[in-house]
């Protein structure tokens, strides 16, 4: 198998997974948290962590012209987004439920991505 094949291949399975992972948390999420999760508020989900995981990518190829802190703490940087989102939902507990569905989520699934 050629690289680029291999590749676009790893690339499709990726894809795959970003999609049904998060669908098959969300299935799950009246019998743990108490709340109907919202069609609107998955698709966000699925939206967000594919942000996420493309703004990472942008950094990572751009690692050289990054500030010296990201330089130095490439790690903490990439912790920092995780934490900040279990801050956000603990402290604001939203009203909405398209914000309480996307940023349970991304609190749920950003580990699986780091």
């Amino acid at each position: 198998m050629t690289p680029v094949r291999r590749r676009w291949l790893l690339a499709l399975g990726a894809a795959v997974i970003a999609v049904t992972r998060p669908l098959k948390e969300l299935r799950g999420l009246p019998k743990r948290f108490g709340f109907e999760p919202d069609d609107f508020g998955s698709l966000l989900v699925i939206v967000a962590l594919l942000a996420f995981v493309l703004g990472w990518y942008w950094v990572a190829k751009r690692f050289a012209s990054m500030p010296l802190f990201v330089k130095h703490h490439p790690q903490l940087c990439l912790h920092r987004t995780f934490w900040t989102c279990s801050i956000l939902l603990r402290i604001t507990a939203p009203s909405s439920m398209t914000l309480q569905t996307t940023l349970l989520n991304c609190a749920l699934l950003i580990p699986l991505l780091l």
